[in-house]
């Protein structure tokens, strides 16, 4: 395991935050938990995760500018760095030594740059490429979302009530 500290920024709303998913789990093979701080778009997304608690920190975007000088860390990164202004400040406020970006979002604050094809790439390629610059090469796509099994059993039973589930037929987006 990996003994630096890393801040995983995390840019937009729901549907890059799912994005973000494989990236989260590749770190966490290769970092402990307590090692990684994440800044989610918005704190309750963190039920996303498993053992949200055992993150280092996570906060929310709009809360961290509040204090961005109290998220220090060796490795800056993020899921989706937009816009580059802030996500850059974010970088140099942390003062890691190891600034990753997107070459083709690039900005003066990043030292590491990755290329990853962003025009002929999906977005979840394209965020785990960047872990290339910490030498991961781990390119496991997984996003394992939790489940509330007494949530699953309620719906499964509404939707069985309603005639809709009939052996795995549902599908929903």
């Amino acid at each position: 395991m990996d003994k630096r500290t890393v801040n995983l920024y995390l840019w937009g709303g729901l549907g890059n935050m799912a994005m973000a998913l494989p990236m989260i789990h590749i770190l966490c093979r290769h970092f402990d938990r307590s090692r990684i701080s994440l800044i989610l778009p918005r704190l309750d997304w963190a039920c996303l995760l498993h053992q949200p608690d055992r993150f280092r920190k996570m906060v929310a975007v709009n809360e961290m500018f509040n204090n961005i000088f109290c998220f220090r860390s060796d490795i800056s990164l993020a899921s989706l760095p937009y816009p580059r202004w802030r996500y850059g400040l974010a970088c140099w406020a942390s003062g890691a030594r190891l600034r990753i970006g997107d070459a083709a979002l690039a900005n003066v604050f990043l030292n590491s740059l990755v290329e990853t094809q962003s025009r002929t790439q999906h977005l979840v390629e394209r965020n785990v490429l960047q872990l290339q610059a910490l030498g991961i090469e781990d390119q496991r796509i997984k996003f394992d979302i939790p489940s509330d099994h007494r949530a699953k059993v309620e719906v499964e039973g509404r939707l069985q009530a309603a005639g809709f589930l009939r052996q795995d037929s549902l599908v929903a987006l």
